[in-house]
């Protein structure tokens, strides 16, 4: 099984430090939110495309491979969509192999459009988002949002053609500083609203950048439009399954200090 630098420093701690994992939590390597704009600018077949791209990604046998080879060999995944506000449409699934992949995939499949506006409100969105991870019955080692979005926020004191919008910074940033670890995003383009052609009005990934992603190794993938919405998060579910990795010197303080407790506590017994 492939190891990086976060994975031997997890294994090492493992057997120094306990954890305060609920008792009745099921351990997983990785909880994952997918955040689904359905705004008024998402036709009926942009929103089939999102539904069939996720299926066809946990139905991928890479994607598959991905999440077994963790440290636990599991995640747990659900979908939510928003607009002015957010519906939690597959709850949390564990994924673990073939049965258990394609049982969401068809999950996905059949998700109904909910009905939760027009516009494109992210920051209230983000933070309802973030209640959806406590009390779940899981404990991941990362907790991650994964926002699919075609627009700039434009209501809540933003607008769509503004390219700083404060109360999305500060919803990110309260999530990132509560349950979230990082936060990631896949951008659509809307015509000359939001894109990444010179004279389009906002350029979706500087946006992203600024106001919606952050955390440990968060990035902003962008596509041109829906067609090729399957590609794009299949690649995007291959990186995000996979750990950030840390720099070495810090595995090492890490694993270093786990050590010299673990011997502190040896020098205890043997002078009791």
């Amino acid at each position: 099984m492939p190891c990086n630098k976060l994975s031997l420093s997890a294994l090492a701690l493992s057997g120094v430090l306990a954890t305060a994992t609920p008792s009745n939590a099921v351990t997983v390597d990785l909880e994952l939110l997918l955040m689904n704009d359905v705004s008024g600018s998402i036709t009926a077949a942009d929103f089939n495309f999102q539904l069939q791209g996720i299926a066809a990604a946990f139905r991928d046998a890479a994607v598959l491979q991905k999440i077994q080879n963790g440290a636990i060999g599991q995640i747990a995944v659900s979908v939510a969509f928003f607009a002015d506000s957010i519906v939690q449409s597959i709850p949390w699934t564990l994924i673990s192999d073939s049965a258990t992949a394609e049982a969401f995939a068809v999950a996905v499949e059949n998700a109904i459009r909910p009905a939760v506006g027009s516009s494109d409100n992210t920051s209230v969105a983000l933070l309802a988002a973030e209640g959806f991870f406590i009390g779940n019955g899981y404990e991941g080692t990362r907790n991650v949002i994964d926002i699919v979005t075609e627009g700039a926020q434009d209501v809540s004191g933003c607008s769509f053609n503004q390219p700083v919008c404060a109360p999305l910074q500060q919803a990110r940033d309260t999530v990132l500083a509560g349950e979230i670890d990082t936060i990631n995003a896949l951008l659509l383009d809307d015509r000359n609203f939001f894109g990444n052609d010179p004279a389009d009005i906002i350029q979706a990934v500087p946006y992203a950048q600024t106001n919606m992603i952050g955390g440990p190794g968060a990035f902003a993938d962008f596509e041109e439009d829906f067609t090729g919405f399957a590609a794009a998060i299949n690649a995007k579910l291959l990186r995000e399954i996979d750990p950030p990795p840390i720099p070495l010197p810090g595995a090492a303080f890490l694993l270093l200090g786990a050590l010299g407790a673990l011997a502190a506590a040896g020098k205890r017994r043997k002078a009791a």
